[in-house]
């Protein structure tokens, strides 16, 4: 919570403190009360621009504002005390504002905690070219009475935060156990997904984005980029074509998929039809792995030879390390494996885009990141 607020008033240090509207959501006057609400929703409404929050949700923090007058009560004409059956209806009345007003900061609570984390991964996704964005699980090997917590995470060195479930950011969201089942998640869940308790059986869970945008202020970001993600000729051809060198951008799409074993885990992992994709040949919970982990990278449903897949390797205790590999001429690379180990496979295809607008606002570049997670038992 105190995290989340932090980044919150970096955006707009005009936006109140969220303990005084609490406080002003049970004393005060209502003009005091709407005057908070209507701030609060306005700086919600100044990060929409960042794509964080649809302005409607904003919107709809305005309309939580229901504050009660109280101008209406009365006084007694003898005693001059508030009546006995106003004072009752004044209590009904101050109680249900109370609880109403304590389910907006609930709400509000919620919406702070999902932006916090939103804002935090956009802040840092314009920082850093090179994040890598997977599905991951605090259980890659449920039995058949768990359900279980699927995450979307965006970091690096396989470790990263955990991303809220946004609908302008999610083309696909699914699991497979031999039929189709798309995410039924709500706008701002976290976890992004949760499956239900399966029978036995290896899950595929595919995520992929909708296309995001970035820009390279400084042309050693992307000289950086395409060193790690083995794609230099990408320089050569940037100069050749005159594209300017700073303020230039690039639009990315994520592939995602992870593995899961329930119970038995028995099944293999098959091509789903991504644009870019890694696809396992043994089942990493069934099969022996002492020789790796063969896989097979694809691009537009072909095998993709002589490309780079960066290898992160994660000890149960957070520690990550990575190192690289590079596809034979059929597209197929075989993985070294350990027990007890969870496993990210990254690979990265960089291509040029039509450059017709003069304006500098559209991009120069696309890629697409393919991800696969899973682990080793």
């Amino acid at each position: 919570m105190r995290a989340s607020l932090i980044i919150m008033l970096i955006f707009d240090d005009k936006a109140p403190q969220f303990s005084e509207i609490c406080a002003a959501s049970t004393s005060g006057s209502s003009a005091r009360r709407r005057s908070y609400s209507s701030a609060w929703s306005a700086s919600l409404v100044s990060i929409t621009a960042l794509r964080s929050i649809p302005a409607k949700i904003a919107s709809a923090v305005k309309r939580m504002d229901t504050s009660t007058p109280w101008d209406d009560t009365r006084t007694s004409a003898t005693a001059g005390m508030t009546s006995c059956a106003w004072l009752g209806k004044a209590a009904t009345m101050a109680s249900m504002a109370a609880l109403t007003e304590t389910r907006i900061c609930d709400q509000m609570l919620n919406i702070i905690r999902n932006m916090g984390i939103l804002v935090s991964f956009l802040a840092t996704s314009t920082q850093s070219i090179a994040h890598e964005l997977w599905i991951d699980t605090p259980n890659f090997t449920p039995n058949v009475s768990q359900s279980i917590d699927i995450e979307l995470r965006n970091g690096q060195n396989f470790n990263g935060i955990n991303l809220s479930y946004f609908t302008n950011r999610v083309d696909q969201l699914y699991y497979d156990t031999g039929t189709r089942y798309d995410a039924t998640s709500r706008m701002g869940d976290m976890p992004a997904m949760v499956i239900p308790p399966q029978s036995d059986g290896l899950i595929r869970v595919v995520y992929v984005s909708t296309p995001s945008m970035l820009t390279y202020a400084k042309w050693e970001k992307f000289v950086d980029f395409t060193t790690h993600k083995d794609a230099v000729w990408a320089r050569d051809a940037h100069i050749v074509k005159g594209y300017p060198t700073e303020g230039f951008k690039e639009e990315y799409i994520r592939y995602s998929k992870a593995l899961i074993g329930v119970g038995e885990a028995q099944g293999t992992d098959k091509n789903v039809g991504l644009e870019i994709e890694i696809v396992a040949h043994a089942n990493p919970y069934r099969d022996d792995l002492s020789a790796g982990l063969p896989v097979t990278l694809y691009y537009q449903g072909t095998a993709r030879p002589d490309a780079q897949i960066e290898v992160f390797e994660r000890d149960p205790d957070g520690i990550a390390r990575s190192f690289m590999l590079r596809t034979d001429a059929n597209g197929n690379a075989l993985i070294p494996v350990k027990s007890g180990q969870t496993y990210l496979l990254d690979s990265v295809v960089l291509r040029p885009l039509d450059f017709q607008d003069s304006t500098g606002s559209a991009p120069l570049w696309q890629s697409l990141w393919a991800a696969l997670t899973f682990k080793v038992p």
